[in-house]
């Protein structure tokens, strides 16, 4: 049983950030997803020592004491959800994840498949609220205007703007998606149209491109793949379990829960 008393505890937990993204019912099922994991692993008898509770509780202090506060939780009732947690993580550690791996072969197919990501752009922008502003600057520039003086007197990203605009290497990732797109389809030495954002308006210039190495990345890549297999067993196991299961909810959020 999952009592709706223990909901509301964790409820009260959430973090004012997460506040529109959590309910009642999201952290009913995630505590469903973990009771039945938890009941898998007792059926095969992992257990875990007081003592590696104990050092989670004592390492964690802070955060237990801040849960105890919000939600009402006695501190057996958090060590025992420390337990629950330590012998979930290691059963599946043990029979699930420990089968998982990835192959030299797999890491190297998925850079070649996306080399792309693993490009660096060195590019300058300026930056400006309003857009007929950067259609003026982009003008002047088109006209033969010296980028980093537009730059130093105009842009609003001061940061860049004090040294001409210039933004060093980033990865397409690193900048917001607009950005990204409009710098990764420039070529050297090629200036943009205007780019819009939610800072506000750009131009960009870039610069040159720079390879990333396989060998700087190989590990990044492997860990990546990695985790993304451990998701999609963890799912499998999930759904799985759901389908031998019998589940019964009887709680049902309204707008006022």
């Amino acid at each position: 049983k999952i009592l709706l008393s223990e909901v509301e505890k964790r409820f009260k937990t959430v973090p004012e950030s997460l506040a529109e993204s959590v309910s009642k019912t999201s952290i009913l099922e995630n505590m469903i997803d973990g009771r039945l994991v938890y009941l898998e692993a007792q059926k095969n008898g992992v257990t875990v020592e007081d003592s590696a509770i104990e050092e989670v509780f004592t390492a964690e202090k802070s955060s237990v004491d801040e849960i105890i506060r919000l939600g009402g939780f006695t501190e057996e009732e958090v060590r025992a959800s420390i337990k629950e947690s330590l012998v979930v993580k290691k059963f599946l550690n043990e029979s699930l994840f420990s089968k998982i791996t990835v192959s030299d072969k797999e890491v190297a197919d998925y850079f070649e498949a996306n080399k792309d990501s693993f490009k660096q752009a060195s590019a300058a922008h300026i930056l400006v609220a309003e857009e007929q502003k950067a259609k003026d600057l982009l003008a002047q520039l088109k006209a033969g205007a010296d980028f980093a003086t537009l730059a130093k007197e105009n842009s609003t990203d001061t940061g860049s703007g004090a040294n001409g605009g210039e933004l060093g290497f980033f990865s397409k990732g690193d900048m917001v998606e607009s950005f990204g797109n409009a710098a990764f389809a420039l070529k050297p030495g090629e200036l943009s149209d205007i780019v819009q954002s939610q800072y506000g308006y750009h131009i960009i210039l870039l610069h040159e491109f720079k390879e990333i190495q396989f060998d700087t990345v190989k590990e990044q890549i492997n860990q990546g793949l990695l985790s993304q297999k451990m998701d999609k067993a963890y799912e499998d196991y999930l759904t799985d379990l759901k389908q031998k299961a019998t589940i019964e909810i009887l709680f049902k959020e309204s707008a006022a829960s």
